[in-house]
C-alpha cells in the first residue's frame, strides 16, 4: 500500500504499509520543501551560522535554477 499526499506549506507526505503474515507496519517519510532563503533562516534560528551555498553536494557554484542545493553551516 502507498500513498503521496501534498499539503500546504510546501510539505509532503510519502505513506507506505508493509503487510506481512504476522503483522501491518506502516511508514511515513515527510519531506519538507525550501527555498534557499527559508532554509537559511530556519539554521539561523536553531543556532547555525551560514557558510557557503553550492548546486549539488560535488561543490558546484550555486545555481537557483537547480532542483538541488547544497549548504555548509557552522554550529554557533
Amino acid at each position: 500500500m502507498y500513498g503521496n499526499y501534498k499539503y500546504s506549506n510546501d510539505v509532503t507526505l510519502e505513506q507506505t504499509t508493509i503487510v506481512s503474515d504476522t503483522e501491518i507496519t506502516p511508514y511515513y517519510v515527510w519531506n519538507t520543501c525550501f527555498t534557499k532563503d527559508a532554509l537559511i533562516q530556519e539554521m539561523q534560528e536553531a543556532g547555525f551560522e551560514f557558510c557557503e551555498i553550492f548546486s549539488d553536494v560535488t561543490g558546484r557554484a550555486y545555481n537557483e535554477e537547480n532542483e538541488t542545493m547544497a549548504i555548509i553551516v557552522e554550529k554557533n
